[in-house]
């Protein structure tokens, strides 16, 4: 599960409005992206990657404080 929280999962599919959170989370992935717009496929998935960075940056962060204070123990 670590892992799982510093990576995005971007799904892609023809049934899917691009970004739709109710359908990211149907899915259990970060973002769903329609298939006819694969040509903004880079400034899509720097979008996702950025959402998820900001949705998990206040978990990370106490995340590292507790890590870093047990190991001063």
């Amino acid at each position: 599960m670590n892992q799982r929280r510093h990576a995005t999962v971007i799904l892609f599919g023809d049934s899917f409005q691009t970004f739709t959170p109710l359908q990211a989370f149907q899915q259990s992935v970060h973002a769903v992206i329609n298939s006819s717009e694969m040509f903004l496929l880079k400034q899509l998935i720097e979008k996702a990657v950025a959402d998820n960075s900001l949705f998990l940056h206040s978990f990370r962060e106490t995340q590292g404080r507790m890590h870093s204070g047990s190991a001063k123990e």
